[in-house]
């Protein structure tokens, strides 16, 4: 006990030596936590340095087709202009009718 925790084994005293055993198996419980700390830290390490291969798509495809999109937004512009000139027109003439009335 005294070569392991370098006291000269005059100075131990009975009433201590429980203190020093338990002391002395937690620092070895220390060291061999950390010790397998490192070795999974490396492990880790290894791991996430190693390259992902890469990959290639010759043919993506999107799930709805860029043509398909651009024939809705066509569509839908020509649609709105078609509301807005009839709402207009339908405006224009109503006001021609109060003018008329006048």
């Amino acid at each position: 006990m005294s070569l392991t925790n370098n006291i000269a084994a005059i100075y131990l005293d009975e009433s201590l030596v429980p203190l020093i055993i338990g002391i002395s198996k937690i620092s070895d419980n220390l060291k061999k936590s950390l010790v397998s700390y490192e070795t999974q830290v490396q492990d880790i390490e290894k791991l996430m340095n190693q390259k992902m291969p890469q990959i290639y798509c010759d043919k993506p495809n999107t799930p709805i087709p860029v043509e398909i999109g651009e024939y809705v937004s066509i569509s839908l512009a020509i649609s709105i202009f078609l509301s807005v000139f009839w709402m207009g027109l339908v405006v224009l003439k109503s006001s021609e009718k109060n003018i008329h009335i006048l």
